[in-house]
């Protein structure tokens, strides 16, 4: 797509501004300025700057592609079934793990710490690994189930 902007109607924020790009909505431009910060300048098409970001500082001419967008994480739900591995059973391997997460050898992802948590008390204690190992055995189980 190649979209004109007339010279007249648009004006760089600087004089060390090089080069001109449009990425289907906005037009960006970049000062080149030798080894110190400049910024990236995003325009819309009646040439007003809408934003600036600080560029890092480069020396010769470059090109940057900046994605602003941050992805909002989804929470993932503190499951306390005992199965630590998440192999789909619950086997005396998850207690073992659960009891290397009590001791503190072990450092368990966010999941893993929750699968070892069996009473759901939001803390992986030597009693979660042998509730892991009760439930193992078939003679209990944990809060959530597999």
């Amino acid at each position: 797509m190649i979209t004109e902007v007339p010279e007249n109607t648009f004006n760089a924020p600087s004089v060390n501004c090089r080069g001109l790009w449009f990425d289907g909505t906005y037009f960006w431009t970049a000062e080149s300025i030798d080894s110190i910060l400049g910024y990236i300048y995003q325009f819309d098409y009646d040439g007003t700057a809408v934003s600036s970001v600080l560029a890092p500082a480069f020396k010769g001419y470059a090109a940057c592609i900046i994605d602003d967008s941050v992805p909002t994480p989804t929470p993932s739900e503190c499951l306390h079934h005992g199965d630590v591995n998440y192999d789909g059973e619950i086997t005396s391997g998850d207690a073992q793990q659960a009891f290397l997460i009590a001791l503190g050898t072990l450092s368990p992802t966010f999941e893993e710490a929750c699968a070892a948590d069996c009473n759901g008390d939001s803390e992986v204690t030597s009693g979660d690994a042998q509730g892991i190992f009760i439930a193992a055995l078939g003679a209990g189980e944990c809060v959530d189930p597999i």
